[in-house]
């Protein structure tokens, strides 16, 4: 924290938050194991742009959480078109990136979006689970249900044990 890089780093994670535009051109990737190196987070962030064919310059910020958990990245991208592609693609290159093997990404929001992003998410789950089938998602922070193809079946879904 005393390092003046993490400090302007900080600042400048500060300042993008308050600014919604700004916001919704950025991704929060979770369950990351990274240095804490600013090199390997800015090397981090071109392997981003690279996999998912985004263009431009992305910066990275670490945002520290409680309880000695990984810190979340956050990928702040030039457009909203990008973190909107960093979203979809995510998913299919994560095993090429160093860290992130079980690591999830989810769009930059602000406190009460993030509530109820997560309590959509927690609805689609129990619905999911109940049908045994992967029929509901999250959409525009709202639970919706999957449209299939003609004659493509619903994708599988594993029930998971409560911890």
């Amino acid at each position: 924290m005393s390092s003046p890089s993490t400090q302007v780093s900080l600042m400048r994670a500060a300042e993008l938050a308050q600014d919604c535009d700004v916001r919704k051109s950025a991704v929060i990737i979770r369950n990351t194991d990274l240095s804490s190196d600013q090199s390997v987070l800015e090397e981090f962030g071109a392997k981003i742009a690279a996999e998912c064919q985004v263009t431009g310059k992305c910066s990275v910020f670490r945002i520290p959480l409680k309880n000695d958990l990984p810190p979340l990245i956050k990928v702040q991208l030039p457009h909203k078109q990008d973190a909107t592609k960093v979203l979809k693609t995510f998913e299919s290159i994560k095993g090429r990136l160093n860290g992130c093997r079980n690591a999830s990404v989810r769009p930059d929001l602000s406190k009460p979006e993030l509530a109820k992003y997560r309590d959509a998410w927690k609805r689609a789950i129990q619905l999911n689970n109940e049908k045994k089938q992967r029929l509901y998602t999250v959409r525009n922070l709202e639970v919706v249900k999957v449209s299939y193809p003609a004659g493509q079946s619903p994708d599988p879904w594993i029930v998971k044990q409560n911890k």
